[in-house]
């Protein structure tokens, strides 16, 4: 039952999600085609400095789908969460949290907005290499801070509270040569039943978190396994690799939305790159390629994870606690355990739960 129950509700997510995406195209699309962005864009044309400038055109802009796609959040985030069981959280918590993302996401969008406008300004020739790198270097910024800045703004971080289990921890992390700042419990059973652990930050901000939600239901042999898969990606240079990955397919879509804008910009009759109507525009073609490239970016990460969980096996020697770890998680999170392969191909960025199975009851056999 539980096995048909995680295909309805991954099936239900990915249409939520689809049908979230193609919205979102259409309006960004829909923003120049109707002229809306032009003249939303004059009306502020020596309107105060320009960064105010672009800090108001976004708000007015992105504030108005912000409040239509709320419906739609609302059934993705709650309604379907809820009737699959998972949700935790009642209508005044997960509103208060939707608003935190929106304030938090909504600061951001105007940064890299008022970025972007600035490099038009400069770089009007080549400002698609000069925007992708700091694309890039903003990544890296939120790839290091996230854990200390963005992640204790939605969710409460301690340190484990079973001493022993936190010395096992650390002591795993040491053998694989990973410097961490502490191993946290993160406070995520107030808002759902799922589970997750991960090795979050860079440099001097690294960490082990595992919810509160695995701490309470997982043995400490199982915690290791997952724990030493997180490692994993940090011993097999994973993150260098993807953020490399990522560093090159940034530049290339830049290069295409450069090499192709002029020709956007004229059939919506914009004037030049440097106006505020060109910045729905840009965000259309980014995102286009953005999707485009999605399958790629997912092969890619399905290869590490599944080098993170060899890593593991070999590092603890138990896989018969992995694989009780993976059917607890795919109990725990409703997850789909062996989708079609055409699905795996376009939304999993990890392999799915029974191939990781596999690979462990495979392992065990050869040990044995």
């Amino acid at each position: 039952m539980s096995d048909v129950a995680a295909h309805r509700y991954a099936q239900r997510k990915r249409r939520w999600a689809l049908l979230a995406l193609g919205l979102d195209l259409a309006y960004l699309w829909a923003l120049p085609a109707t002229g809306l962005a032009q003249a939303w864009g004059q009306r502020l044309v020596g309107w105060s400095p320009w960064p105010w400038q672009v800090a108001v055109y976004v708000a007015g802009l992105a504030l108005p789908w912000t409040l239509l796609r709320l419906p739609l959040d609302w059934v993705r985030g709650f309604w379907l969460e809820h009737g699959f069981g998972l949700s935790r959280e009642g209508v005044g918590r997960w509103s208060w949290r939707w608003l935190k993302v929106q304030g938090v996401g909504g600061a951001l969008l105007v940064g890299m907005a008022i970025a972007l406008v600035g490099i038009l300004r400069v770089h009007p020739g080549s400002w698609w290499f000069w925007g992708s790198i700091v694309w890039v270097i903003w990544s890296v910024l939120v790839t290091q801070w996230a854990p200390v800045v963005l992640l204790p703004l939605f969710y409460r971080q301690r340190p484990i509270a079973d001493p022993g289990l936190a010395a096992r921890l650390l002591r795993l992390a040491r053998d694989c040569g990973a410097r961490v700042r502490g191993v946290y419990e993160v406070d995520l059973s107030r808002e759902t039943a799922k589970a997750n652990a991960c090795l979050c930050g860079l440099g001097s901000t690294r960490r082990i978190l595992v919810t509160d939600t695995m701490t309470r239901a997982y043995t400490p042999e199982e915690l290791e396994t997952i724990v030493a898969h997180e490692l994993g990606h940090h011993q097999l240079q994973h993150l260098p690799r993807l953020l490399t990955v990522s560093a090159v397919t940034t530049l290339a879509s830049f290069w295409v939305a450069g090499r192709t804008l002029p020709w956007w910009l004229g059939a919506f009759g914009i004037p030049s790159a440097q106006a505020l109507a060109a910045l729905p525009v840009v965000a259309f073609v980014l995102s286009v390629i953005g999707v485009g490239l999605t399958p790629l970016y997912h092969g890619v990460s399905r290869r590490f994870e599944q080098a993170a969980d060899r890593f593991a096996l070999e590092r603890t020697r138990a896989p018969q606690a992995f694989i009780a770890a993976m059917q607890r998680l795919q109990r725990q999170n409703l997850a789909e355990a062996a989708p079609s392969r055409w699905v795996e191909w376009l939304w999993y960025d990890h392999p799915p739960i029974a191939k990781r199975v596999a690979m462990a009851e495979q392992y065990q056999a050869q040990r044995a």
